[in-house]
């Protein structure tokens, strides 16, 4: 009987490992591709990582959305109803940006422990930098064409 010892948190990589970048390139990318972009790049690197805490960091980008969702959902609803004029929304556009931000440096805290970890293991990071400038012009891009407010504020 054979008896192996692992810990806890440390990361099991899969056969993505070879694409993992540091947690600070999908973080960049929320700031200035959009939330789409860094959400996504963020839970991708935790599964190609294998990262221990995989759970809590969807869990907080599904919270992002929804709470971005949310928080779309109410400031369309107080422009309806005309309880905040256009001049009072300038202002409460920062909540989503402060929410979606709060989410994406939580995913990063997380993530980065396990990717000290994947290093530390032998695990090796990319350079996400031509990833982000290619995000960063398809993010310019959607926001362009987009035209809903709804998905303005959940998406970017």
């Amino acid at each position: 009987m054979r008896i192996t010892y692992r810990l806890v948190d440390e990361p099991r990589p899969g056969g993505l490992s070879h694409l993992v970048v540091s947690a600070l390139w999908p973080l960049l990318a929320l700031m200035l591709a959009g939330a789409w972009a860094g959400w996504a790049w963020l839970v991708f690197n935790s599964v190609a990582m294998g990262s221990a805490t995989m759970r809590k960091e969807v869990f907080y980008a599904v919270a992002g959305i929804l709470g971005s969702c949310l928080i779309a959902l109410g400031l369309g609803w107080l422009l309806a109803n005309n309880l905040v004029g256009r001049e009072g929304m300038r202002y409460l556009v920062v909540v989503p940006t402060v929410w979606k931000l709060y989410c994406g440096m939580r995913i990063y805290y997380t993530q980065s422990d396990s990717q000290q970890l994947f290093e530390y293991v032998g695990g090796h990071t990319r350079n996400g930098l031509f990833v982000l400038i290619a995000l960063v012009f398809v993010g310019f891009q959607l926001r362009s064409k987009l035209t809903d407010l709804f998905f303005a504020v959940v998406l970017f």
